[in-house]
């Protein structure tokens, strides 16, 4: 999904909240911004919204030195998931419900709202309120069982995390799984407040199933910059899950893979795309309500 005209001022007060987050001094802050808006100007909408955010990023930990600005906070994310997890009983809700994958699918997607990128002070009781949501909301998309039965009847599942705290949201999609069958993937290094090798540490999902890093720093799944051991394990998966707007954003081109995509739609664009209202609770595969652009 390339980038669109009204994506252009969000990404300017991204750029600004980078510029912030990384340093006091002014100087680099007016450096980080001059920099932002000239990868804006050339790139223009030839180019997806993440690739943008990606190229930013670098040169704000450059210029920074400041390698993972949200650490803190996606350590406290991860705390609280697991916390809403264990005070909520969410592995017994699962186990309890008339149907245990489609509990635990919602409950996934639920975790999708922590997501910092969006210029919005996340707040526990948001992610609460999201839990509480997914029980009862209807899925746009298809049906869950649709991709219940692909991922019994696929060999190689590889689930590509969106962000901290959501990962441990996706341990209880993925205990559904035959996790010999599983690769969960992270990002190579910190971007926004994506999830990396550490987080999945944090949260346990090493001790459930294999977990692999992509090799890039770039919210969502650019092929191009992923490394060459990465892109071997995509083209080796059978099925592809991918969590979140991102993963949405720029795996939407490929259709040659089997590909599910699992998220809350919290910007407009990205909602008017799918063709959903905004703040739906997502499911797609990549040849339904797609432009494919």
């Amino acid at each position: 999904m390339k980038l669109r005209n009204q994506c252009i001022e969000c990404l300017e007060r991204e750029v600004i909240r980078i510029a912030k987050k990384v340093s006091d001094d002014f100087a680099i802050r007016e450096d980080i911004k001059s920099y932002g808006a000239n990868v804006l100007k050339k790139y223009k909408t030839n180019v997806t919204a993440p690739y943008i955010t990606g190229l930013v990023y670098d040169y704000a930990k450059e210029k920074s030195g400041v390698i993972d600005p949200y650490h803190h906070e996606k350590s406290i994310f991860n705390k609280v998931a697991l916390e809403f997890i264990d005070q909520l009983n969410l592995n017994g809700l699962i186990q309890n419900s008339k149907d245990a994958f489609d509990t635990a699918l919602r409950l996934s997607i639920a975790g999708n709202i922590i997501d910092f990128s969006l210029g919005k002070d996340i707040k526990k009781q948001d992610v609460k309120n999201s839990i509480d949501e997914s029980l009862h909301a209807s899925l746009f998309g298809i049906a869950s069982q649709e991709l219940n039965t692909a991922i019994k009847k696929a060999n190689r599942i590889m689930f590509i995390s969106d962000n901290a705290g959501e990962i441990a949201f996706d341990k209880l999609l993925v205990k559904m799984m035959d996790k010999k069958k599983v690769t969960y993937v992270v990002k190579g290094s910190p971007i926004v407040n994506d999830a990396t090798m550490s987080d999945a540490v944090e949260v346990g999902m090493d001790q459930l199933v294999t977990v692999i890093d992509n090799g890039a720093a770039v919210q969502g799944t650019l092929l191009d910059i992923c490394s060459d051991s990465y892109k071997k394990a995509f083209e080796a998966s059978d099925l592809i899950i991918a969590k979140g707007q991102a993963n949405y954003e720029t795996l939407g081109c490929i259709f040659d893979k089997k590909i599910y995509f699992l998220l809350r739609a919290k910007c407009k664009v990205i909602a008017d795309n799918i063709g959903c209202p905004q703040g739906s609770f997502v499911l797609l595969n990549n040849h339904v309500n797609r432009d494919g652009k």
